[in-house]
């Protein structure tokens, strides 16, 4: 691929006169002229190849919001490209939340069979799309459990992936059934360590560079017919308030639209106030957007409602985040993550529906 784009890139006027330029340089021995044109065409061809890579990102990010459930609730993109390396230890990703939020299920699923057939090659970029959200609110605690019903995640490689031999087949894919074990946080006692549970999932390869992860079979299979024979709708439609704040440039950004389950009911712990990150009873979405480059965290949260203060001494919120209202049903929270570490993605991770799955 890699090829293919860079004469791509030649075949343009700028890259190609700096291309003339260099050679014209060389045949008259003028090394100078030559580095320099080197470098301009060097940087030309990088500016160019990154462009592609954005228009590119756009387009896959659409085929996957076509590919979900009509009724999908939250959706997320990581786009900063990563090599994996299945030796790396848990507490190294610690720095790198997006990145352990985005291989967690992958690396634990089927004992990392998949991912440690992964080794080396770098994931171009990663998304993830749930719904049936189901909080347990009775477990305070960010990161909390993985608590959505139906997820799936798409997992775009740099190179055409050397797949181990399939279980079966799905929609003419190879699948891999891949169960792991989890904690049940549900049923945890004090003093006692939660009990495992089994947890199923299954690996596609739905293209040579595409893998595609899924907790439910069938939803799995509805992904893949989706992608075979297309769809006239997708999921979380242009017309949904939280589409105007979301960044789709942003190394990772994410929205999620509240669905009723999702929300607690009268007279239950934040329906009036936002117990933030669980929502409010007036909740319509909200949207998360993140530079690991800047290490800049930002949140809107989409409300009528007050924000809740902490029921103890701190508030944690506040802490964590600069937070202010722009405009009426918008709460705004950034986060310095260089000062304030992993704790506000996490809550951000959270806020989208999606705990850590262990």
């Amino acid at each position: 691929m890699h090829e293919i784009v860079f004469l791509f890139l030649l075949a343009q006027s700028d890259p190609s006169k700096l291309l003339r330029d260099f050679r014209t340089a060389v045949a008259e021995n003028s090394p100078s002229a030559a580095a320099d044109a080197a470098d301009k065409l060097d940087q030309a061809i990088r500016a160019r190849y990154q462009a592609w890579l954005v228009r590119d990102a756009s387009q896959r990010v659409d085929e996957f919001l076509s590919w979900l459930p009509d009724d999908t609730e939250t959706f997320w993109v990581n786009q900063e490209p990563f090599l994996v390396n299945p030796d790396e230890p848990p507490e190294a990703l610690y720095a790198k939340p997006v990145q352990r939020f985005s291989t967690d299920r992958l690396a634990a699923a089927g004992d990392g069979k998949i991912y440690r057939a992964l080794a080396g090659r770098t994931i171009r970029m990663v998304a993830s799309g749930a719904k049936e959200y189901r909080e347990n609110r009775k477990i305070l605690m960010t990161p909390g459990p993985q608590t959505l019903r139906e997820v799936v995640y798409f997992y775009l490689l740099t190179e055409p992936f050397d797949a181990p031999p399939a279980d079966e087949t799905i929609e003419n894919r190879p699948v891999w059934k891949a169960p792991a074990k989890i904690t049940d946080w549900t049923q945890q006692r004090p003093r006692q360590e939660p009990p495992k549970i089994d947890d199923d999932n299954w690996i596609a390869l739905a293209r040579p560079d595409l893998l595609i992860l899924s907790n439910r079979r069938d939803v799995l299979s509805t992904v893949l017919a989706r992608i075979g024979q297309g769809a006239e709708s997708r999921a979380l439609p242009a017309h949904l308030g939280e589409w105007q704040h979301v960044n789709r440039g942003a190394s990772f950004w994410g929205l999620r639209h509240y669905s009723a389950p999702a929300k607690p009911k009268p007279g239950e712990r934040g329906y009036e106030a936002a117990d933030l990150p669980r929502a409010d009873g007036s909740a319509t979405g909200a949207s998360v957007q993140f530079d690991p480059s800047s290490l800049r965290l930002e949140i809107e949260y989409l409300s009528t409602a007050p924000l809740a203060k902490s029921r103890g001494p701190i508030d944690s919120l506040r802490t964590e985040f600069q937070v202010d209202q722009p405009s009426a049903g918008v709460w705004h929270l950034i986060s310095d993550v260089k000062a304030r570490g992993s704790y506000p993605v996490l809550f951000a991770m959270q806020l989208l529906g999606y705990g850590e799955y262990r």
